[in-house]
């Protein structure tokens, strides 16, 4: 594994998230108030892209069917035994690094 520059840390306000292809990986990061959190964007129920519709509070929402995913833990809240992979993420000289 290796750590990925994202972006530049002001590139994405608090409460905001994007998709980035990094290491060959769909991954959603997303800023919120207690830092940068970023997991897997592909839904577990079809496929869709989770960044594809805002976050509702710490949960990507998907638009297709609304299961829900926390950006934190990538926990389902319709499925508690499925999660989405967590990438971990640092911060440093001004850039956000993703690790994939």
């Amino acid at each position: 594994m290796a750590w990925i520059a994202a972006l530049p840390e002001t590139g994405l306000p608090v409460g905001g998230h994007r998709r980035l292809e990094l290491g060959g990986q769909p991954i959603l990061l997303a800023h919120l108030a207690d830092g940068w959190h970023a997991v897997h964007d592909t839904c577990l129920h079809r496929g869709a892209s989770l960044s594809a519709a805002p976050l509702e509070g710490d949960e990507a929402v998907c638009h297709l069917h609304f299961w829900r995913f926390n950006v934190r833990s990538g926990a389902c809240s319709q499925v508690p035994s499925m999660a989405l992979r967590v990438f971990p993420v640092k911060v440093e000289q001004g850039g956000v690094y993703v690790e994939v």
